[in-house]
């Protein structure tokens, strides 16, 4: 079964060492390097062991979307690394937001921020399979930016759950006329976790008021703060 007690993730995201580095990867491409380079930015079970892997984030070029290496090195010594580019600048931020178990697989998967936009902060999200690192999709959009929002016209958010032994995460965006005194009227559909990715399982038509905003937006059900 899942272990999702989530024990803490001990992180040193302050800052992370840019290496004056041009890197010549892809976006989220499978980066071999024989060592785990980079600053430590977190311990966490990552490979499913029940044991804490290390996490290590390079950035590797400047700009406001530079390239970034995630690698993890497990308890018992494999490495895997990978390539990733934010979809839009992350303002100074730590790229390492945190690590939680989402799907329905053991061990936790590693939370980037992937960017900001106008008024939405978007993620993107990595797992260990088959000891690689691999980027989980977004269930809602099929697309690697997972996005929450909340403004005066919009509202989105994630919430995960377990029901006998069934992952579960409901996406729901909500839009309004800016200024309106109405309810977000939008959809919430869950997706259950089958097979090795997420299914769609339901979907509802919702109406949020700005009072049960917080219960919408952000991540919900993990141990990643709202945002």
């Amino acid at each position: 079964m899942r272990r999702h007690s989530f024990a803490p993730v001990t992180c040193a995201v302050a800052s992370v060492l840019s290496l004056g580095l041009v890197s010549t990867g892809a976006p989220d491409a499978e980066a071999r390097t024989p060592t785990c380079p980079g600053r430590t930015v977190g311990r966490a079970d990552v490979d499913g062991d029940a044991r804490r892997d290390t996490i290590a984030v390079t950035q590797l070029g400047r700009g406001e979307t530079p390239t970034f290496r995630l690698c993890v090195k497990t308890a018992s010594g494999r490495i895997a690394s990978r390539l990733t580019v934010p979809a839009a600048p992350i303002a100074g931020h730590a790229p390492l937001f945190g690590v939680a178990g989402m799907d329905g697989v053991p061990g936790n998967e590693i939370v980037l921020r992937g960017g900001f936009g106008a008024h939405a902060s978007l993620f993107h999200v990595f797992t260990w399979r088959a000891g690689r690192l691999v980027s989980m999709n977004a269930p809602d959009t099929r697309q690697r930016e997972w996005v929450i929002d909340w403004a005066a016209s919009v509202i989105r958010g994630y919430r995960f759950s377990t029901r006998r032994g069934v992952r579960y995460v409901t996406a729901t965006v909500a839009d309004k006329t800016a200024g309106s005194r109405t309810p977000y009227v939008g959809t919430a559909t869950t997706y259950r976790w089958h097979r090795g990715g997420w299914v769609r399982h339901s979907t509802k038509r919702v109406a949020v008021t700005d009072s049960a905003g917080p219960a919408v937006y952000g991540w919900h059900g993990l141990s990643l703060k709202p945002d």
